[in-house]
């Protein structure tokens, strides 16, 4: 890597641990005022616990799609980022796997009553005897380890898709065993809810990994930068789409985005899918055509700005499923 890339690559690090940080401290701050009747512990570690969760996952399908981003650049540079991809999934599949395994726990106390202090291991087994999300955490937990396993032994260069496809199956569950399965409107509500965690995994999943491997290799970003803007703008219109519909089966009435809690952080979220469809706009029109002809732009501070916003949305996200 030369040391313009890898400049680049500390960078863009800083900038998605930010946003990562960013989101964790608003899922906290969120969940804790969302939750009032829970326990003291639980209010703010069940939305952080979430977030964390959910951001593995997303990073993990960003990761995934590199192969498919890269494909067609420069032999030597797309190996060097399908390498540094592969090396970062293992060490996050570890992370998402200890995560579930550390919200099960978390919500079997939630579900007992009792601080995770004082919750014994018969109540964790029928936690996942009785109740759906557990069984998703498992879900979540196998396909991370599956994922893991994955890119340790393939670095990217069999079944190039596969990475891509386990890391949904892991990220799906949570929503899918969440407040939509107990909607009035069940299927329209699965469905809705479905998509729009697809859109935003592949979307927010695939700035954080083509500005953190990527952004450095000049050459290599004018393959994946266009191919990548096409998709966003499709995950940016299945999101927006698919937003409004669960808004309109879980909040109910126009009145309630004001007067619940609920409804006024779904607004929060739609100024923020606002202020990302400007900000993706003008990457579209300022930094796509200088990538295109391999000369400097400001991908970094607009896209860095895009990711921390991302990060801010997860944190909203995490917190209203956690409420």
């Amino acid at each position: 890597m030369t040391p313009r890339a890898a400049a680049a690559a500390a960078v863009t690090g800083l900038l998605a641990a930010a946003a990562a940080v960013t989101g964790l401290l608003v899922a906290a701050a969120v969940g804790w005022a969302l939750a009032p009747g829970a326990a003291p512990v639980l209010r703010a570690a069940l939305p952080a616990g979430r977030f964390v969760l959910d951001a593995c996952g997303v990073a993990a399908v960003g990761l995934g799609m590199l192969g498919w981003l890269v494909a067609g650049g420069r032999r030597r540079d797309a190996d060097a980022a399908q390498g540094a991809a592969s090396r970062a999934a293992v060490v996050l599949a570890g992370g998402w796997t200890a995560t579930a395994v550390l919200m099960l726990w978390l919500q079997a106390a939630d579900v007992a009553g009792r601080p995770p202090a004082e919750l014994g291991m018969g109540a964790v087994v029928d936690y996942v005897r009785t109740f759906r999300p557990a069984a998703g955490l498992l879900v979540t937990a196998a396909c991370a380890v599956g994922y893991g396993v994955i890119a340790a032994t393939t670095r990217g260069r069999a079944w190039p898709e596969l990475p891509t496809i386990v890391a949904l199956l892991g990220l799906l569950p949570g929503p899918l065993t969440g407040h939509a399965a107990a909607e009035a409107a069940h299927e329209l509500a699965v469905l809705s809810i479905t998509a729009h965690a697809i859109a935003v995994a592949v979307w927010v999943g695939g700035l954080g990994a083509l500005l953190v491997v990527i952004a450095g290799r000049r050459a290599l970003l004018a393959t994946a930068l266009p191919r990548f803007s096409t998709i966003a703008a499709a995950a940016l219109a299945t999101v927006a789409i698919s937003g409004v519909i669960t808004a309109a089966v879980r909040v109910g009435s126009v009145a309630a985005l004001v007067d619940t809690g609920y409804g006024r952080v779904v607004l929060a979220k739609t100024a923020a899918l606002v202020v990302l469809a400007m900000l993706g706009g003008l990457v579209r029109r300022r930094v796509l055509p200088a990538v295109r002809d391999h000369r400097r732009a400001p991908l970094v501070a607009i896209a860095g700005t895009e990711l921390a916003v991302m990060g801010l949305a997860l944190g909203l996200a995490a917190a209203l499923a956690s409420g």
